[in-house]
């Protein structure tokens, strides 16, 4: 019976320990997302993708109209 009372009370440290962790790392991380991000890290992604993306629909019309839809259904949650 002391065995067992023994395991119990490991088990609700490492619980307790598990919970207190994810409550201190939950609060510290938040999305850092921000309009400006590619202006410092890559200036030319906007060009870059214009170019691709106006080729393709240069090859494929429909490929613009799959693009949106893509965007729409895939990147937005709400």
């Amino acid at each position: 019976m002391a065995a067992s009372s023994s395991s119990s009370s490991s088990s609700n440290i490492v619980l307790v320990t598990f919970a207190i962790a994810l409550l201190v790392f939950t609060g510290s991380c938040s999305a850092q997302l921000s309009p400006g991000f590619y202006q410092k890290r890559c200036p030319n992604v906007f060009g870059a993708v214009k170019s691709v993306v106006k080729s393709a629909i240069s090859k494929e019309n429909r490929i613009g109209a799959s693009l949106l839809r893509l965007h729409f259904h895939d990147c937005f949650v709400n």
